[in-house]
């Protein structure tokens, strides 16, 4: 088993408050040990809400992710990103995550307590990434997230090729792994970012099996992908699917979870579930298919 059990709560957080802060508490009660939390130019419109929603239901081993703030920017800043060979644009990437480690310390300050334990890092620009440069920016950026007590985590997201389009297009697994054992940093996966890479289901896992025989396995997220547009995106999206039970496009079944999983032999520092749910779902409905996904985990 991982070490941690993380949900991406905010891809299935209901709109209302009300029922938001039941879906955390329920979270809690269910033994989650803490949420993905995107950083989307903040962690949350109000902190102090949102610390108390963490630290009153003790999902306090959270993991803080900034892939929106970096598909937001480049899509209008195309040179942005911690692997751009652009260096203005690498340099203002390394600025954006000034700005998260500072969110996180005010989080931290509301709560009285450290809440954030992973930030992932990405490689981007779409299309456009560099591994040396990449790995520049990770020189930097890792003895600085570790400063604070946070530990730095790549995040693998489909790469750049010449078959499918992709979605992200950031640096290759195998060249992040090269960036990662130099900085002697860990790698997470997402089941569905794997998927869409290649169109291919078994490649999370291969991708597993890599970073274990690699002994750089940091993280492994659950959430689907397939072939269509679904309610929660177009063909080949990054959606976050559910499970094939709760979709039927998608290409995350109960199966390919429990093979994947088990792939880890217990090295992941982290695991868990990030799905959607329809926009009119019930608190207790959207808890139903993330422990859809969760159960297949744990069987």
């Amino acid at each position: 088993m991982s070490k941690l059990r993380i949900v991406g709560a905010y891809a299935a957080l209901p709109a209302e408050v009300p029922s938001q802060e039941e879906f955390y508490r329920e979270l809690g009660q269910d033994g989650w040990d803490g949420l993905e939390i995107p950083y989307v130019f903040g962690l949350h419109s109000d902190l102090p809400w949102l610390a108390t929603q963490l630290a009153d239901n003790g999902l306090t081993q959270n993991v803080v992710t900034a892939i929106g703030t970096m598909m937001q920017t480049c899509a209008k800043d195309p040179v942005f990103g911690l692997a751009s060979t652009d260096e203005a644009g690498r340099k203002r990437a390394l600025e954006t995550y000034t700005q998260v480690l500072a969110e996180i310390s005010a989080l931290n300050k509301f709560a009285g307590k450290p809440l954030v334990s992973f930030l992932e890092l990405h490689s981007a620009p779409v299309g456009a990434a560099g591994q040396e440069a990449f790995a520049e920016s990770l020189r930097t950026l890792v003895p600085q997230i570790r400063a604070v007590g946070i530990t730095p985590v790549i995040e693998h997201c489909d790469a750049a090729n010449d078959k499918f389009p992709g979605e992200k297009r950031f640096l290759p697994l195998e060249a992040e792994m090269a960036v990662a054992q130099e900085v002697g940093v860990k790698i997470s996966l997402n089941w569905g970012r794997s998927v869409v890479e290649t169109h291919d289901p078994a490649t999370p896992e291969a991708h597993v099996k890599s970073l274990v025989d690699a002994g750089l396995l940091g993280g492994l997220m659950f959430s689907g992908a397939g072939e269509g547009e679904t309610q929660y995106g177009p063909n080949w999206g990054d959606a976050h699917l559910p499970l094939d039970v709760d979709e039927p496009l998608s290409w995350m079944s109960a199966d390919r979870v429990r093979s994947c999983y088990r792939a880890t032999q217990g090295e992941a520092l982290y695991a868990g579930v990030k799905v959607q749910a329809p926009k009119a779902a019930s608190v207790t409905r959207r808890l139903e298919m993330i422990n859809h996904v969760r159960a297949a985990m744990e069987s």
